[in-house]
């Protein structure tokens, strides 16, 4: 089995029945949570976030979930075997496995959900803008959304992923127009 180092990462693990049903009620109290980077164990899934300064890792902050991240901490990674005969694989195109750490296809992780595993009473609903902990920068964003294009992805299509990254880091409209300028260049 191959195991994957968290360092500058954070991984939702969800675990089981009683991980999928404590993920269920939290996404229908704040919002469907949207990983760019996931994979399927034998029990559950491993959602993938990009890093943030001062998150701790945290076991069972929930029934069947837990927040990992930081030095020394490791997940199993596709392709192992788990103990039930699964394999676990990633969804998506890119695995973190065959890919530069650039051409990672991270979001920072949503702060309901950072609040959660820490405990405390999120005050984000639905209806409100969601903050981040830490924005992924704007280059970083464009950067993947050229790479998607160069790898035959639909420029229409990956400029909608692209304005969505940005909103989702919560760019203010203003700052988003400045990006435009790189993106038709």
């Amino acid at each position: 089995n191959i195991g994957f180092r968290l360092d500058g990462l954070i991984v939702l693990d969800v675990d089981g029945a009683e991980g999928l049903q404590s993920l269920a009620e939290l996404e229908a109290e704040h919002e469907i949570l949207d990983p760019q980077s996931r994979q399927t164990t034998g029990s559950g899934f491993h959602y993938l976030f990009e890093g943030v300064p001062g998150v701790e890792k945290r076991i069972k902050f929930r029934p069947g979930l837990d927040l990992l991240t930081g030095a020394g901490c490791y997940i199993v990674a596709a392709p192992s075997l788990h103990k039930n005969g699964a394999r676990y694989q990633w969804v998506g195109e890119v695995s973190p496995l065959s890919a530069h750490r650039n051409q990672i296809p991270l979001v920072t992780p949503p702060a309901w959900l950072l609040e959660a595993a820490a405990g405390q009473k999120s005050k984000v609903t639905t209806s409100a803008k969601r903050p981040t902990a830490e924005r992924v920068p704007a280059e970083r964003i464009l950067s993947m959304a050229l790479d998607k294009v160069k790898a035959g992805e639909a420029r229409n299509n990956t400029g909608l992923w692209f304005f969505a990254q940005l909103r989702d880091n919560c760019y203010s409209r203003d700052e988003a127009l400045l990006s435009v300028r790189d993106w038709v260049a």
